[in-house]
């Protein structure tokens, strides 16, 4: 879908729905990365749909962030709501990434807060089920090391850093055995799984400079994915999930 056909959606959709305001959770390390969403809350202001970039910590665990997002919906409904009851605005809630599985955590720990302030939850390439590369990563203390060793040169901090050792405490919440416990206590609650879509796509293009980790998914789990997370992994069950095939998209449920 390109921006114009994209804009057109959300035109329409403004008009039949009620009113909704936008609330865009980032992924892991989110706050390194500049620009990382603002042309798209800047789509979404351009087509008068109010829309807010989330202050989770991009660094936080899924519990932490879930607290932030719980709040900054509920603020967003006070803050629109109190002037205009007749006119109730819900928060639509996008997250990226690790983003997703912090608005699916808030869902799930705090569903009677938010139960009638989602006005609809839309997951983009989230490791829901857990990501290989994290499990892979921090399996055993050499290959730890090595992660500490890339963060080093990527960003510029000592591997021994506090800001290194923060950076590595979010990614033990996507590996799969950390997902596994989670989601046996809080699974995403039944009353939000209408409003969910979950988006997720394969990395193809030799150009990528994801293709030898995805690549190496498919090799060792025979799952395609963009590299961090398989496409298996990114969809919610029981949820609509859009999948990018070379025909276009279509969506299951």
């Amino acid at each position: 879908m390109n921006e114009k056909r994209s804009r057109e959606v959300f035109e329409d959709f403004k008009e039949q729905s009620s009113p909704f305001v936008v609330l865009l959770v980032p992924g892991l390390w989110g706050h390194h990365y500049p620009g990382y969403y603002v042309t798209v809350r800047d789509m979404f202001r351009s087509i008068d749909i109010e829309c807010e970039i989330s202050r989770v910590n991009s660094e936080g665990s899924v519990k932490e962030n879930a607290r932030t997002v719980k709040d900054e919906i509920e603020a967003l409904c006070e803050n629109k709501n109190k002037d205009d009851e007749k006119r109730r605005k819900r928060v639509l809630a996008m997250g990226h990434s690790k983003g997703g599985l912090d608005i699916a955590a808030a869902l799930a720990l705090f569903e009677t807060e938010l139960e009638d302030k989602l006005a609809g939850f839309v997951c983009v390439q989230s490791p829901y089920g857990g990501s290989p590369i994290a499990e892979d990563l921090l399996s055993n203390k050499y290959v730890r090391s090595g992660v500490h060793f890339a963060l080093e040169a990527a960003f510029g901090e000592s591997r021994n850093s506090e800001a290194i050792k923060k950076m590595v405490k979010p990614v033990e919440d996507l590996t799969y055995r950390a997902r596994i416990r989670f989601l046996r206590k809080h699974p995403l609650p039944e009353q939000f799984r209408d409003k969910t879509v979950c988006f997720h796509s394969k990395t193809t293009s030799k150009d990528s400079a994801m293709t030898n980790i995805a690549l190496y998914s498919v090799s060792k789990y025979n799952e395609e994915g963009d590299g961090l997370v398989c496409r298996s992994d990114a969809e919610i069950p029981h949820t609509r999930v859009v999948h990018h095939a070379s025909i276009g998209l279509f969506v299951s449920s």
